[in-house]
C-alpha cells in the first residue's frame, strides 16, 4: 500500500508529521475558504484546508482512475475479466483501492460507472483538488484522474 511507502520516508521520531503540519496550518488559518488574488508569501505559514484525509482522497481518486483505465484497456483487448482480476489482485503492485472498489465490478465492466461509490470518490477528489489549489500547488495526476472519470462517463453514455 502506498501509505506504507509514505511512512517509510517520514522521520522515525515524527511518524505523524503530515497530520501535525496540516493541523498546525489549519489552526492558523482564518481565511482558509476565502480566495486570494495575491501570490502566497513564502515566509508565512500557509493557510489551507488540506488534511491527511485530503491526501487520502487524492490517492484513492488517482488510483481508481488509473486502475479503471488500465482495466478498460484489457477489456478492449478481450482479456478475460476474471483472469485480469486474479493477476492484479495477486501481484506485488496490488493495492487496497483495487481490492476495495473492484472486487465485485468485473461483470459490470471495468469503468468507474461500475463502482458503487464512484460519485463519492469523484466528489472527494474534486474537493481535494480545490483545497490543494489554495496552496497554489498543481495536482497534474489528480486533474488527469478527473478527466479520465469524465471520459469514461461520456463513453458509457454513447
Amino acid at each position: 500500500d502506498d501509505c506504507v511507502l509514505v511512512r517509510l520516508y517520514l522521520p522515525p521520531d515524527h511518524p505523524d508529521l503530515v497530520a501535525t503540519q496540516a493541523s498546525l496550518s489549519n489552526s492558523t488559518s482564518s481565511s482558509a475558504n476565502k480566495p486570494t488574488t495575491s501570490p502566497p508569501n513564502p515566509t508565512s505559514t500557509p493557510t489551507h484546508n488540506v488534511t491527511h484525509g485530503t491526501i487520502q482522497d487524492i490517492m484513492i481518486g488517482v488510483h481508481t482512475a488509473t486502475i479503471t483505465e488500465a482495466m478498460r484497456f484489457c477489456e478492449h483487448l478481450g482479456v478475460d475479466k476474471t483472469l485480469m482480476y486474479d493477476i492484479v489482485s495477486n501481484a506485488a503492485g496490488n493495492s487496497k483501492v483495487f481490492e476495495n472498489y473492484f472486487r465485485g465490478m468485473g461483470m459490470e465492466g471495468w469503468s468507474v460507472e461500475g463502482i458503487e461509490e464512484a460519485d463519492v470518490i469523484v466528489g472527494r477528489l474534486e474537493k481535494a483538488i480545490q483545497d490543494v489549489y489554495s496552496l497554489r500547488y498543481p495536482l497534474y495526476l489528480g486533474s488527469a484522474a478527473l478527466q479520465e472519470f469524465d471520459r469514461q462517463k461520456h463513453e458509457e453514455g454513447t
